[in-house]
């Protein structure tokens, strides 16, 4: 069974938070680490970020919590999940690790 990083991004794109997510994930995908990373608060602007679509690409898992990015009228991509918080306790629950930057 594959080890999983969960990772909570709470800032938005002009955080250096998004960028050391970013790394670290890249970082563990590619050690065959899985990688669920949940937005929440300002980081649902991380939408427009290409870096975090490009993890999607290379299999992260990204959940971006629906109702602030409604309350922000964030832009939404087609490669993340738009959920709530109950997805997010379930990426704390599952991870074997977890980060959050807030």
């Amino acid at each position: 069974m594959a080890k999983k990083l969960g990772i909570l991004l709470f800032n938005g794109p002009d955080s250096q938070d998004v960028h050391t997510a970013i790394g670290l994930a890249e970082s563990a995908l590619a050690r065959g680490v899985e990688v669920d990373i949940f937005m929440m608060h300002k980081a649902v602007l991380n939408s427009a970020v290409p870096a975090l679509e490009a993890l999607a690409d290379k299999g992260a898992r990204i959940t971006v919590c629906a109702h602030n990015a409604d309350q922000l009228k964030a832009a939404r991509s087609e490669k993340f999940h738009y959920g709530s918080q109950y997805d997010h306790a379930n990426i704390v629950a599952d991870s074997d690790r977890y980060l959050a930057f807030v």
